[in-house]
Formats: C-alpha cells, sequence, structure tokens
C-alpha cells in the first residue's frame, strides 16, 4: 500500500528567474497558438520537433502542449454543436424580431474565431487607439486593456525538471530543509530557484526526511 501526500505552497522567485519565466511563458503561449492555427501539425512528428527546437521546449513539455491544444479544439467543437442546437430551435419558433436578431447572432457566433487575450479587451483597444488626442483617462484605459490582454495571452507554464540519474527526482530538493529547491529546465541551462514561504515546522520536518535521502525510494513530483 502506498501513500501520497500533496502539499500546496507559496513560493517566490527572484526578479531575473522571474524575467526567465515570463519568456519561456510567452514562447510556449506562441506555440500553443501556432498549432491551434495549424491542427494537421499536430500528427506531423516531422513539424512538431522543428518547432520543439524552435522553441526550445523538451518533447514532453510539446507533448503537453499538444495535448493542450487538442483539448481546447474539442471544447470549441462541443461550443459550435451547442450553438447550433440553440440556432434550430429557435428556428422553430415564431420568426420575431427579437427571434431573427438573436439567430443572426447566434450564427455570428459560430463564425467567431477563439481571440486569445479576450475579444472584450481586443475591442476596446481598437477602439480607443482609433481615437487621436486621447484624454488621460482614455490612455490610461487603453493601457489596462493591453495589460489585461498581454496577461489573458499567457498559457500555463508546465516544466520538467531534468533528470536526476542517481535517483528518481527531477528536480533538486537538495536545500528543501531550508525550503528551497532548483529546478533545471530539461535539455537547456536554465536552473530556477525556488524559495517556499510560509513553511510549518511540521512541513519542514517532513522536508528533511526527503532532503536526507537522496537514494531513498521516496518519490517527489514537483508541479510549480
Amino acid at each position: 500500500m502506498s501513500l501520497m501526500t500533496t502539499y500546496d505552497f507559496k513560493i517566490n522567485l527572484s526578479d531575473k528567474d522571474n524575467e526567465i519565466i515570463l519568456e519561456k511563458q510567452k514562447q510556449v503561449s506562441r506555440l500553443f497558438r501556432i498549432l491551434f492555427k495549424n491542427i494537421k501539425w499536430l500528427t506531423n512528428k516531422e513539424k512538431l520537433s522543428e518547432l520543439r527546437y524552435k522553441f526550445e521546449v523538451s518533447a514532453k513539455h510539446i507533448e503537453y502542449i499538444t495535448k493542450e491544444v487538442i483539448s481546447f479544439i474539442k471544447k470549441e467543437e462541443t461550443r459550435k454543436k451547442n450553438i447550433l442546437k440553440l440556432i434550430k430551435k429557435l428556428e422553430k419558433l415564431k420568426q420575431t424580431k427579437k427571434v431573427i436578431f438573436k439567430i443572426k447572432q447566434k450564427k455570428q457566433e459560430l463564425l467567431n474565431k477563439p481571440v486569445f487575450g479576450g475579444k472584450k479587451h481586443l475591442k476596446q483597444i481598437s477602439k480607443l487607439s482609433n481615437i487621436q488626442n486621447r484624454t488621460i483617462e482614455q490612455e490610461n484605459s487603453l493601457q489596462n486593456h493591453r495589460k489585461i490582454y498581454k496577461e489573458f495571452r499567457l498559457r500555463y507554464l508546465m516544466f520538467q525538471g531534468e533528470t536526476n540519474y542517481f535517483g528518481n527526482r527531477n528536480i533538486n530538493l537538495s536545500g528543501l530543509s531550508n525550503g528551497s529547491v532548483k529546478l533545471k529546465f530539461e535539455k537547456t541551462d536554465i536552473t530556477i530557484s525556488i524559495k517556499i514561504l510560509n513553511i510549518s515546522k511540521k512541513r519542514l520536518e517532513d522536508f528533511k526526511i526527503i532532503d536526507y535521502n537522496p537514494l531513498s525510494k521516496i518519490i517527489v513530483p514537483v508541479a510549480v
């Protein structure tokens, strides 16, 4: 019988490491959008390999992104099926102006493509950008929508640590008893130092057991 315990902690990174992760996040997000726009590449091993090296991601990471894209496509297909069902229901009703407008609206939704970053924010950016001699309030609003739009375009970053061939870990936990760990991005020279915040005395004792048994059979998967 095996027992698994999950710990959820707040972490802290240096400004430099934050910048590195943000840049990786931007790369991965762009890769996601490229694969979404080129669905046929999802099953093209040669193309995936080319993209993997171009965006500097591991084989496991691009596999994860591919699955994410497939999941997103399925959600889009479900969304369109539901819209079509609603249109058919509306077409059976008495065709008042309100119903006709609703049908037209739903048919337009079928043609709309996903806007990564948020359609609402993109509309406001376009609207405010076209205003000459913007007021301070309008300029602040424009910058705010741009900021949110950029943030919303970012995908979650999942990364796999480099394998430790002397144990079963994908992350360097040698400093865990002091509340810090190091993650080396797989197949890169990038190392991120992660400081774990607000650790209780009980958790520190658990960490010491892991830290002082580097070759033990304790399995420690880490998600950041």
